[in-house]
């Protein structure tokens, strides 16, 4: 609090503040897994008060311009895409199409013979991406004309 009688109060606050050393424990890896596994409570308190509190994206979750950029790099050739199982695109033709890209699992809409979205995607260190029905965009979105129709070739083909 500033007290309107000595102007030099928030200079002072501020230099004590500065000067004090954070425990060790409390590093700042310690934090980040705190608010990650106490997000929720974290934003029903949020809601409750004044101060609006933006989501904690967990450290578990993929982000759907990561997830967009592995299938890019699949359309210019720098990964390696497999299907997983025996069905091939043509055969599944309105179902979700598993694919393998070194070690990460994307399941991919196939909607009469058209790719449509990304369902799911698991990067090799278990990290997530999932497709939400209410969200602006998914992984596929994020592509240019010519990466989705390149994309749905390397797909048929597999």
């Amino acid at each position: 609090m500033i007290h309107k009688d000595d102007p030099n109060a928030a200079t002072e606050a501020l230099k004590r503040k500065q000067g004090r050393t954070r425990p060790e424990f409390l590093n700042q890896n310690t934090l980040d897994r705190v608010a990650h596994g106490h997000a929720k409570d974290l934003i029903e308190l949020g809601a409750q008060s004044a101060i609006p509190i933006k989501r904690v994206r967990p450290q578990n979750e993929l982000t759907t311009r990561e997830v967009s950029q592995v299938l890019r790099e699949v359309i210019l050739g720098r990964r390696i895409m497999a299907k997983v199982g025996e069905q091939t695109w043509d055969e599944v033709y309105a179902c979700h199409f598993l694919v393998d890209i070194e070690g990460w699992r994307i399941t991919i809409y196939n909607d009469c013979d058209e790719l449509d979205y990304c369902e799911q995607a698991v990067s090799p260190d278990e990290q997530r991406w999932d497709f939400d029905p209410g969200a602006r965009t998914d992984p596929i979105a994020l592509l240019s004309m010519w990466e989705h129709q390149t994309l749905e070739r390397l797909l048929k083909a597999l």
